[in-house]
């Protein structure tokens, strides 16, 4: 199954919910920066991610997700760490 590049974004008022949440898309990121993740994901681990998310949240607190269209160049402005793409076992 392919995978995609997402960009997962939040606003989490609560400490505790926040701090839950980026350890969450941590564990499924491959880049990223304090409230922005970079995430390299199968249909099954979008689902898997979303739902975990939302069992998270409260009304007070929104998500933003898209995904990247690999077939149109990105633009990077400033310095970034690479990728981490050996956290996944690409098929």
């Amino acid at each position: 199954m392919k995978r995609e590049i997402y960009i997962f974004a939040y606003d989490i008022a609560d400490t505790k919910r926040r701090r839950q949440a980026r350890n969450l898309l941590v564990g499924y990121s491959i880049g990223g920066q304090k409230s922005l993740f970079e995430c390299l994901l199968r249909d099954s681990e979008l689902k898997d991610l979303c739902h975990d998310l939302r069992t998270l949240l409260c009304d007070e607190d929104t998500v933003h997700y898209i995904r990247v269209h690999t077939d149109k160049t990105t633009h990077l402005l400033g310095v970034a760490k690479p990728m981490q793409q050996d956290r996944f076992c690409l098929i």
